[in-house]
């Protein structure tokens, strides 16, 4: 008898204990699961002015649009860029040769950027951006075929380097008052672009608030390349744009 309920003893305590490692094991592997992560890159690599797989790079000079090696270059662990504008209007960018769908996606990166103009069209932009056959010229960026983003904004009214356009998949708005993250200030700023439930929304850690502003057509379905780019005009006025840890992500 007493061997019969040590036995039945045993055989209850493993069950618990087979029973309890199992759901130890299950609730760490939900606890643990990853972001649906599209695609990252922190640019943690070799110098380099090649910016490397996955990426392809892009120069317009005025309107003349060409396939070729940019000044975007990998530097002490960041996406790097560094040019003098030169009275032209250019543009040089580089985009994910891959599309991902931009609907319920959120893209994050930081950025560091010094940027100086005394005449205006300058500075760091990042958008979801259609085939670079079809950009907008070089003097209006914000406005290519179904851009969806954020730019730094400066125009000959302004002559400074200060506020920022949010492109909004045919349209966009100008913020005077609000500065890019990032931009003459010091550090890295994070920056996040997502767009849901027919809206774009920026935040950058420089902001207390999120500015939203709805999606000129619906983007259901669309997919585009993740580009950086840079704008320059003034001649002899040199610009530095750095950027690390791009994470695109979808929200569901």
């Amino acid at each position: 008898m007493k061997r019969t309920s040590l036995s039945l003893f045993v055989s209850v305590a493993i069950l618990t204990l087979i029973t309890f490692s199992f759901i130890q094991q299950r609730t760490h592997a939900v606890a643990s699961s990853p972001e649906r992560i599209l695609f990252q890159d922190n640019f943690q690599r070799a110098d380099s002015n090649w910016v490397g797989n996955g990426w392809r790079e892009y120069t317009r000079r005025n309107n003349q649009f060409a396939a070729a090696d940019s000044p975007w270059q990998i530097r002490n662990g960041t996406l790097y860029f560094e040019a003098t504008g030169s009275n032209n209007y250019i543009e040089d960018f580089i985009e994910t040769a891959a599309t991902y769908p931009v609907d319920n996606v959120r893209v994050v990166f930081e950025l560091r950027a010094k940027v100086a103009t005394s005449q205006g069209y300058v500075g760091p932009n990042a958008f979801w951006s259609g085939e670079a056959s079809q950009r907008s010229s070089a003097t209006n960026v914000a406005s290519g075929p179904g851009h969806i983003g954020v730019a730094a904004f400066n125009s000959w009214e302004t002559g400074g380097a200060r506020g920022l356009v949010l492109a909004n998949h045919g349209g966009s708005q100008v913020y005077k008052d609000v500065t890019l993250a990032g931009v003459n200030q010091s550090g890295f700023a994070t920056i996040s672009i997502t767009v849901q439930n027919g809206v774009i929304s920026y935040q950058g850690s420089n902001s207390f608030s999120t500015i939203t502003l709805p999606l000129s057509t619906s983007c259901a379905g669309a997919q585009r390349h993740w580009t950086f780019g840079a704008r320059l005009y003034d001649s002899g006025v040199p610009q530095v744009i750095e950027i690390r840890n791009l994470r695109i992500v979808a929200l569901n």
